[in-house]
Protein backbone atom coordinates (compact mmCIF):
# COMPACT_ATOMS: atom_id res chain seq x y z
CA UNK A 1 0.00 0.00 0.00
CA UNK A 2 2.58 2.56 0.70
CA UNK A 3 5.03 1.38 -2.31
CA UNK A 4 1.50 2.44 -4.27
CA UNK A 5 0.69 5.91 -2.59
CA UNK A 6 4.37 6.39 -3.32
CA UNK A 7 4.82 5.42 -6.84
CA UNK A 8 1.30 7.52 -7.34
CA UNK A 9 -0.56 4.37 -7.98
CA UNK A 10 -4.48 4.43 -7.75
CA UNK A 11 -5.38 2.39 -4.54
CA UNK A 12 -8.70 0.94 -3.57
CA UNK A 13 -11.10 2.79 -1.27
CA UNK A 14 -10.66 -0.16 1.62
CA UNK A 15 -6.37 0.69 0.97
CA UNK A 16 -7.12 4.28 1.15
CA UNK A 17 -9.38 3.83 4.71
CA UNK A 18 -6.59 1.58 6.14
CA UNK A 19 -4.33 3.91 5.71
CA UNK A 20 -6.41 6.70 6.75
CA UNK A 21 -6.27 4.93 9.42
CA UNK A 22 -2.98 4.58 10.00
CA UNK A 23 -2.05 8.13 9.89
CA UNK A 24 -5.47 8.85 12.28
CA UNK A 25 -3.33 6.44 14.65
CA UNK A 26 -0.37 8.99 14.28
CA UNK A 27 -2.22 11.82 14.98
CA UNK A 28 -2.20 12.08 11.42
CA UNK A 29 -4.29 13.28 8.64
CA UNK A 30 -3.94 11.36 5.30
CA UNK A 31 -5.49 13.61 3.08
CA UNK A 32 -3.12 15.89 4.33
CA UNK A 33 0.24 13.79 3.62
CA UNK A 34 -1.09 11.98 0.55
CA UNK A 35 -1.81 15.52 -0.87
CA UNK A 36 -5.47 14.14 -1.69
CA UNK A 37 -9.17 13.63 -0.90
CA UNK A 38 -10.68 10.75 -2.81
CA UNK A 39 -7.91 11.52 -5.78
CA UNK A 40 -8.13 8.36 -6.97
CA UNK A 41 -12.47 8.86 -6.94
CA UNK A 42 -12.96 6.22 -9.76
CA UNK A 43 -11.99 3.80 -7.49
CA UNK A 44 -14.82 4.56 -4.54
CA UNK A 45 -18.32 2.82 -5.26
CA UNK A 46 -20.50 6.31 -4.22
CA UNK A 47 -23.43 3.61 -4.49
CA UNK A 48 -22.85 0.37 -2.12
CA UNK A 49 -25.26 -1.89 -2.84
CA UNK A 50 -25.61 -2.62 1.06
CA UNK A 51 -25.74 0.98 1.69
CA UNK A 52 -28.15 1.13 -1.70
CA UNK A 53 -30.71 -1.87 0.01
CA UNK A 54 -30.23 -0.22 3.35
CA UNK A 55 -31.55 3.33 1.85
CA UNK A 56 -34.44 1.61 0.19
CA UNK A 57 -35.74 -0.18 2.51
CA UNK A 58 -35.99 2.58 5.35
CA UNK A 59 -38.97 4.30 4.15
CA UNK A 60 -36.71 7.34 3.38
CA UNK A 61 -37.90 9.46 0.05
CA UNK A 62 -35.72 9.62 -2.42
CA UNK A 63 -35.24 9.30 -6.12
CA UNK A 64 -33.15 5.78 -6.77
CA UNK A 65 -31.18 7.16 -10.32
CA UNK A 66 -30.36 10.66 -8.90
CA UNK A 67 -28.50 9.55 -6.36
CA UNK A 68 -24.93 10.81 -6.45
CA UNK A 69 -23.73 9.07 -3.62
CA UNK A 70 -24.90 7.27 -0.04
CA UNK A 71 -23.09 6.75 3.08
CA UNK A 72 -22.92 6.48 6.52
CA UNK A 73 -21.57 9.24 8.63
CA UNK A 74 -19.26 9.26 11.68
CA UNK A 75 -22.65 8.33 14.08
CA UNK A 76 -23.87 5.63 12.03
CA UNK A 77 -26.59 7.60 10.43
CA UNK A 78 -27.69 7.07 6.71
CA UNK A 79 -27.39 9.86 4.42
CA UNK A 80 -27.10 10.79 0.44
CA UNK A 81 -26.95 13.22 -1.87
CA UNK A 82 -28.97 13.29 -4.86
CA UNK A 83 -28.09 15.69 -8.24
CA UNK A 84 -31.15 18.10 -7.02
CA UNK A 85 -31.97 21.56 -8.18
CA UNK A 86 -31.55 24.85 -7.49
CA UNK A 87 -32.34 24.72 -4.33
CA UNK A 88 -31.09 21.45 -3.06
CA UNK A 89 -28.09 18.54 -3.74
CA UNK A 90 -25.15 18.58 -5.93
CA UNK A 91 -26.48 20.44 -8.42
CA UNK A 92 -27.55 23.49 -5.66
CA UNK A 93 -24.31 23.45 -4.27
CA UNK A 94 -21.98 23.73 -7.76
CA UNK A 95 -23.99 26.19 -9.22
CA UNK A 96 -26.53 27.67 -7.17
CA UNK A 97 -29.47 29.28 -8.42
CA UNK A 98 -30.37 32.40 -10.13
CA UNK A 99 -30.69 34.29 -6.56
CA UNK A 100 -27.63 32.89 -5.84
CA UNK A 101 -24.19 31.98 -6.73
CA UNK A 102 -23.09 28.10 -6.00
CA UNK A 103 -20.04 27.23 -4.43
CA UNK A 104 -17.94 25.65 -7.13
CA UNK A 105 -15.46 28.57 -7.48
CA UNK A 106 -15.35 28.63 -3.78
CA UNK A 107 -14.27 25.01 -3.86
CA UNK A 108 -11.25 25.55 -6.47
CA UNK A 109 -9.58 28.64 -4.77
CA UNK A 110 -9.09 26.27 -1.94
CA UNK A 111 -7.76 23.52 -4.42
CA UNK A 112 -11.12 21.02 -4.32
CA UNK A 113 -11.86 20.44 -8.55
CA UNK A 114 -14.10 17.26 -7.00
CA UNK A 115 -16.29 18.72 -4.77
CA UNK A 116 -18.35 15.47 -5.01
CA UNK A 117 -15.64 13.01 -4.09
CA UNK A 118 -14.79 15.45 -1.44
CA UNK A 119 -17.97 16.09 0.15
CA UNK A 120 -18.05 11.85 0.23
CA UNK A 121 -15.55 11.64 2.60
CA UNK A 122 -15.79 14.87 4.53
CA UNK A 123 -19.51 13.29 5.43
CA UNK A 124 -18.26 10.22 6.57
CA UNK A 125 -15.49 11.96 9.40
CA UNK A 126 -16.25 13.76 12.46
CA UNK A 127 -17.36 17.17 12.81
CA UNK A 128 -15.95 19.75 14.94
CA UNK A 129 -19.72 20.69 15.91
CA UNK A 130 -23.08 19.78 14.89
CA UNK A 131 -26.54 21.94 15.08
CA UNK A 132 -30.05 20.93 15.01
CA UNK A 133 -33.21 23.38 15.48
CA UNK A 134 -36.62 24.00 13.73
CA UNK A 135 -36.77 26.47 10.86
CA UNK A 136 -39.61 28.72 9.69
CA UNK A 137 -40.97 25.89 8.01
CA UNK A 138 -41.55 23.57 11.12
CA UNK A 139 -39.12 21.64 9.44
CA UNK A 140 -36.02 20.26 11.80
CA UNK A 141 -32.51 22.02 10.20
CA UNK A 142 -29.78 19.95 11.13
CA UNK A 143 -25.96 21.37 9.65
CA UNK A 144 -22.39 19.88 10.42
CA UNK A 145 -18.93 21.78 10.34
CA UNK A 146 -16.06 20.26 9.57
CA UNK A 147 -12.39 20.65 9.57
CA UNK A 148 -10.25 20.02 6.46
CA UNK A 149 -6.75 21.47 5.77
CA UNK A 150 -7.11 23.64 8.56
CA UNK A 151 -10.13 24.92 6.50
CA UNK A 152 -13.88 24.44 7.48
CA UNK A 153 -16.68 23.69 5.33
CA UNK A 154 -20.44 23.16 6.52
CA UNK A 155 -22.67 20.46 5.67
CA UNK A 156 -26.52 21.14 5.50
CA UNK A 157 -29.02 17.98 5.64
CA UNK A 158 -32.55 17.13 6.22
CA UNK A 159 -33.83 14.94 9.13
CA UNK A 160 -33.78 11.95 6.69
CA UNK A 161 -30.06 12.49 5.92
CA UNK A 162 -30.86 14.27 2.85
CA UNK A 163 -27.74 16.31 1.95
CA UNK A 164 -28.67 19.46 1.26
CA UNK A 165 -25.56 21.64 1.07
CA UNK A 166 -22.24 22.14 1.47
CA UNK A 167 -19.67 24.96 1.50
CA UNK A 168 -16.67 26.44 2.82
CA UNK A 169 -16.92 28.96 5.76
CA UNK A 170 -14.63 32.01 6.22
CA UNK A 171 -12.11 30.76 9.39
Amino acid sequence: MADSVKNGDKITKSDYQKLSKIFEAGGRDADEICGFVAKNADEINFKPEKLMDESIHSGKKFTIDKVEFVVKNSDGELMWLEYGDESKGLYHILYGSSKKAGHLDDFAKRGIKDVKSFMYQVVQSSPIKKVQHIGEDGKIKKYADYIVDNKKYRLAYGDNGFIVSFYPLKK
